[in-house]
Order: structure tokens, then C-alpha cells, then sequence
């Protein structure tokens, strides 16, 4: 969610761009008819539990977003792992495609907040290693709230079918094969420093349902977005995990272009 700029809403395009990255927390807007939009980016994370270190590298991070009307686009996300631990041999390879539909159901009322929701899906074409094998499935409700000065609130709530080792992406991908849920919240506050110059402080959490381990993974994260120009924005995060289940630390840097 780009946090710092006035909202698009419903895909007004005048506006400069929102993106769904850099943070966890996706935007509420929608691109709008006729829009395309591409977010690609990098994330390294690291966690040392119990001297047992692991590495990880996630790219291109590759997320396509096309308006079909000015309320609802069509999304697809793709990229690739490289998991690297002390235990043994690193594994690399494709995730699991991602596809999804966005579609914007309010603007601000007061109170109220703009929102929107992701229905989404993963289906089987990862290399082997990281394949869930069979199609998995959630949604994810996207609000927010702009508040005075430019400054601006934004929340997500999703749950997502069988997930277990956890990259940390907004697109919450799914890697494992053990049938329960993952239920997943963000809030997140837009910090305008100048016309061109955002940044934001966010929180998210993973929870999970239905296993013998119900972990909760939790999660704060700062990052700033620079917006070159009204259809092209550079970004950079950093994070650190807030309890043993959470990955000790993470950090990355993107771009998103809009056609």
C-alpha cells in the first residue's frame, strides 16, 4: 500500500499510482479500467533458531495487475526461492503460481472505511521442492482510512488455506501440505515526508488454525517509496520478527510501473 499519497480509489486516473507493496498491508484501490500495473522486487530474510540459520531469497517477486473494469482487476504473481540452511544442501526453485481478483466495494464515508477484497488461489506449478501439489485457496479484506495531513491508515484481514513456511510477502504464499488455515492481519500508518516521499510503520501477524502447533508469527516493519514519476515508484522495507516463531529479520527493495 502506498501510504503516503492521496488514494485512487476505484482506479481514478489522474492520481499518481498505489502499488500493494512494499509493505504486507495491500491497497485498497484498484488500478482502473484499462490500466496495467507491474511490482517486482527482491526480499532477503534470516532466522537463527536455536543456532539452526537459515537464508532466504525471494525474486523477482513479480505481481501483474490489470484493470477489467474501473472496480475489479485481475492479478497474477510469480517468483523464486532460494532457501539456503545450515542443516543441509540449499533448495531453489519456482513457487507456486499465483492468481487472484481484486474487486473495490466502498469509498470513505467518514468513519467508514474505503475497502475492497482479494479472492486469490495458488495452483501446483512450483518446482517440486516447494509444490503444494493440489490447488490452495483464501481472500484477503483490504481497509483504510485517509486521514488528515495526507497521513493515512491502512488494515488487512485474510485467511488463506495450508500454510506453513512463510515467506514474508504481501502474497502470503503457501508451501505446505498439512490442511490447516492461516488466518493473517495488518494494520499499517502512511507517513507523508514530501510530495514525493513516503513512508510507513506496519505491524502484521500469521496465525494459524487447525494444527497441533498453532504458532503465531509477529511481525513490525518500516520502509520508504519514492514515486519518480506518477506511473513509477522505487521502494525499500526492513522488518524484524517479534517472537521465536517469527523469522528474525528481513529486508528488500522493488519498483512498481504503471502502463
Amino acid at each position: 500500500m502506498l501510504a503516503a499519497l492521496p488514494a485512487v480509489g476505484s482506479g481514478q486516473e489522474s492520481e499518481p499510482l498505489q502499488t500493494d507493496r512494499p509493505d504486507f498491508t495491500e491497497s485498497s484501490s484498484t488500478v482502473g479500467r484499462g490500466r496495467v500495473q507491474l511490482e517486482a522486487g527482491y526480499v532477503f530474510s534470516y532466522d537463527d533458531a536455536d543456532g539452526e540459520v537459515s537464508r532466504a531469497h525471494n525474486f523477482p517477486e513479480t505481481l501483474l495487475r490489470v484493470g477489467l473494469t474501473d472496480g475489479i482487476e485481475f492479478r497474477i504473481a510469480w517468483s523464486y526461492l532460494v532457501a539456503e540452511a545450515t542443516s543441509g544442501p540449499s533448495e531453489d526453485g519456482a513457487i507456486d503460481l499465483y492468481l487472484g481478483t481484486k474487486l473495490f466495494l466502498m469509498e470513505q464515508e467518514g468513519w467508514l472505511p474505503e475497502s475492497a477484497i482479494i479472492l486469490q488461489m495458488t495452483v501446483p506449478t512450483g518446482a517440486d521442492v516447494f509444490c503444494n501439489d493440489e490447488v490452495f485457496y483464501g481472500f484477503n479484506l483490504l481497509y483504510g482510512w485517509d486521514l488528515a495531513g495526507n497521513w493515512t491508515l491502512g488494515a488487512s484481514t485474510g485467511v488463506n488455506t495450508s500454510a506453513e513456511d512463510l515467506v514474508v510477502t504481501g502474497a502470503v504464499p503457501t508451501f505446505n501440505r498439512d490442511g490447516h488455515v492461516v488466518i493473517h492481519q495488518s494494520v499499517t500508518l502512511g507517513i507523508p515526508l514530501t510530495d514525493r516521499l513516503g513512508g510507513f510503520v506496519e505491524y502484521f501477524g500469521l496465525y494459524a488454525v487447525g494444527r497441533e502447533n498453532n504458532f503465531p508469527e509477529n511481525y513490525l516493519d518500516t520502509g520508504l517509496t519514492y514515486l519518480v514519476t506518477d506511473d513509477f515508484q522505487l521502494d525499500g522495507r526492513i522488518g524484524l520478527g517479534l517472537n521465536d516463531q517469527a523469522q528474525d529479520f528481513f529486508t528488500g527493495a522493488g519498483f512498481s510501473v504503471r502502463f
